[in-house]
């Protein structure tokens, strides 16, 4: 499950009021919508998770990715980087071209639509014992 956290500002609140603790992450997520059935979704999410992902983090320095399969063939990807300093060196890399055209190459004629984009998230949640 994915959950998207509230800002403090967005609440008024401070810290020390709900004894809270915020995580902060920078996430790109990687939608993709099926135009076609896949030959094998197995083949596919073999591929993708075997030697596709792992090829993915090494290179391009993600800290890890999480992968969803929602209704209506719908598929989301969202790989965690470790700063933000990040965002800028994987939008440039010709690794990410790389991976996105070996994506295309192999699987982009049974997808619709392929969305990708970063954010920055931020999480605040009650403290453990409270």
């Amino acid at each position: 499950m994915f959950c998207s956290g509230l800002l403090e500002k967005d609440i008024n609140i401070t810290k020390t009021d709900l004894n809270v603790e915020t995580m902060e992450r920078v996430l790109y997520i990687l939608l993709l919508k099926i135009k076609h059935p896949l030959p094998s979704e197995e083949e596919f999410n073999h591929w993708y998770e075997e030697n596709h992902i792992p090829r993915v983090l090494k290179s391009l320095g993600f800290k890890c990715a999480h992968r969803y399969k929602g209704s209506e063939g719908f598929f989301a990807t969202i790989y965690e980087l470790p700063s933000e300093e990040q965002i800028q060196k994987i939008k440039n890399s010709k690794e990410l071209y790389e991976f996105r055209k070996e994506f295309m190459d192999l699987w982009g004629a049974y997808f619709e639509s392929i969305r990708d984009f970063f954010v920055y998230m931020k999480t605040i949640k009650k403290k453990r014992g409270n």
